[in-house]
């Protein structure tokens, strides 16, 4: 996502999932969703596979029992 639609999306309360989007070991190496999230001013509460697992298990369990 830009930095602007992750702004948007913070705004409207949507969690983020932040990764690397690596398709080989090589690929670690490069810190996209970082250098996003940095210019999208996010912080680590707006990821939610940044919190702890008791966190993100109940946002899990929430949303599979949702669908």
């Amino acid at each position: 996502l830009s930095a602007e639609n992750l702004r948007r999306a913070k705004e409207k309360g949507v969690r983020i999932c932040i990764s690397s989007d690596a398709h080989a070991p090589q690929g670690l190496q490069y810190h996209y969703g970082i250098l996003q999230a940095r210019r999208a001013w996010l912080e680590q509460k707006d990821f939610i596979n940044m919190q702890p697992w008791h966190t993100f298990n109940a946002w899990r369990t929430k949303r599979q029992a949702s669908s």
